[in-house]
């Protein structure tokens, strides 16, 4: 079930011999600075609601920017600190190290052999995150409630892949965040369906992307959608915490087959595909109903230890509207973090009555 984040300052519960640690916060960045179009870590306005968190926590902290080629000296900066104040690492890097990304495990590599204490996922819960497969492999070990999948090929003919598994499927790359590579191509109901939108990501808008790609075909869930904040270490059972589970509400002129998020509506550009009428939102979140709560927050703990979760993440769901059945999509590590309202993190708080500065605290103290 549900378990609170918010607790006292973590200034104020320092008090038997030591002091406040200081926060290094890692903001990812690309090359010359570059930075994904979804992330929003290295802004003012990011940056002034964690400059408030951390306040009302009582806690010094610092801005660092992390770059390609920079992670061992930044790494090694805040190891030197360390000598002098405790220091947590706040390490909201989460790309894939490509060129064209934002640094992701290198950072988590260096951290662990550095030995700082850090959030989010270490290098295993990282590694088996990144991938949709692997992930998913771990789940059904496990005996988790997935959509049942086959993985596509970068190339060669796609028929038979569907062979045991019932249409229309959901297509997407094997290694991807933030609704990239997903648009309403992505729901397929034939081989060649599914030939054509792997080859649209292949040489489309993502070619830069998914070029050399791994991708998966998985059943697709026709039914309400659900996401749940889960906390804590895998291995250690009583460590593990959840917030209410949240559902995304998609607005009601859009076709069943549709909800879904996809790149345009996710990030509201619309470039291929249109908007709710009236200028209204594609999709919003309300508390789950009270039902299915408890069923919610199960999956998603058994989810989280199955892929080998550590400090947090957000498992997102969906219930077969036929058969009432839950099914686990993906654990999402280092899941973004806000407290804004526009924002899944902000509307998770909202409905589970907390506030931004208690989530930070929460996941600091589990570091």
């Amino acid at each position: 079930m549900p378990n609170s984040a918010s607790k006292a300052p973590l200034a104020d519960r320092s008090g038997e011999g030591g002091h406040a640690p200081l926060v290094w916060a890692f903001v990812p960045l690309g090359a010359d600075g570059w930075q994904v179009p979804e992330d929003s870590y290295d802004s003012a306005q990011y940056k002034a609601e964690l400059a408030l968190a951390f306040q009302r926590l009582g806690l010094p902290w610092i801005w660092q920017p992390v770059r390609h080629g920079t992670v061992d000296q930044t790494v090694a900066q805040a190891l030197e600190s360390s000598r002098r104040h405790e220091v947590v690492v706040f390490n909201f890097c989460d790309g894939t190290d490509d060129p064209s990304d934002t640094p992701g495990l290198s950072v988590v590599h260096a951290l662990e052999r550095a030995g700082l204490r850090f959030t989010g996922a270490d290098s295993g819960f990282y590694r088996i995150s990144t991938s949709k497969v692997l992930m998913k492999s771990l789940l059904q070990e496990a005996g988790v409630a997935t959509a049942p999948f086959a993985v596509v090929p970068n190339s060669g003919p796609v028929d038979g892949i569907g062979d045991g598994l019932a249409w229309p499927l959901f297509c997407k790359p094997d290694v991807s965040a933030g609704s990239y590579g997903i648009s309403l191509r992505s729901v397929v109901h034939s081989s060649e369906e599914l030939h054509a939108c792997r080859e649209g990501l292949k040489t489309g808008p993502f070619a830069q992307l998914f070029a050399e790609s791994t991708f998966l075909a998985e059943q697709f869930i026709d039914g309400p959608e659900f996401t749940v904040f889960v906390g804590g270490h895998w291995d250690r059972p009583e460590t593990i915490w959840s917030l209410v589970p949240a559902q995304r509400v998609f607005h009601g002129s859009i076709p069943p087959g549709e909800r879904f998020l996809s790149f345009d509506r996710y990030l509201e550009i619309y470039e291929e595909e249109s908007p709710p009428p009236g200028g209204e939102k594609f999709f919003w979140y309300e508390r789950c109903p009270p039902e299915v709560e408890a069923a919610l927050c199960d999956l998603a703990t058994r989810a989280y230890r199955a892929v080998r979760g550590r400090s947090y993440g957000r498992v997102d769901i969906r219930q077969d509207a036929r058969t009432g059945r839950f099914y686990v999509l993906e654990v999402n590590a280092n899941c973004g973090l806000s407290g804004s309202e526009g924002s899944s993190m902000g509307n998770i708080l909202r409905l589970a009555g907390l506030d931004f500065a208690g989530l930070m605290g929460r996941i600091i103290e589990d570091a």
